[in-house]
């Protein structure tokens, strides 16, 4: 810690944003930056652990493939019900809504 660099074992929190549920401490399990790859532990103490991984591939000039993968552990009773309701319809929803708000971003960074 210390550092503001993304690498392995970098650990860092996040308030209440996702899926409505509690604050996060995130750890990165994987960091290849030449592979375009990052991994992460996203640990919610009271309700369930998951595992985030993030690939990009560029397909052309400004223009990049993201794959997303959110594998998840339910620590309580509140984290199986989340797990039950995060289907292929939800995960599509939400991932969508990520995708608009990092296109709204880069597109005001011009």
């Amino acid at each position: 810690m210390g550092s503001t660099g993304l690498h392995e074992d970098y650990v860092f929190l996040t308030k209440n944003h996702d899926h409505a549920s509690a604050d996060a401490i995130w750890l990165v399990k994987r960091y290849e930056p030449e592979s375009c790859l990052v991994q992460f532990y996203k640990v919610e103490p009271q309700d369930k652990v998951g595992v985030i991984t993030v690939r990009c591939r560029e397909l052309a000039e400004r223009l990049t493939r993201v794959e997303v993968t959110y594998e998840y552990i339910a620590l309580s009773e509140r984290g199986e019900q989340f797990i039950a309701g995060f289907t292929a319809d939800a995960y599509e929803a939400f991932i969508g809504e990520w995708n608009r708000l990092l296109v709204n971003y880069f597109a005001a960074k011009g």
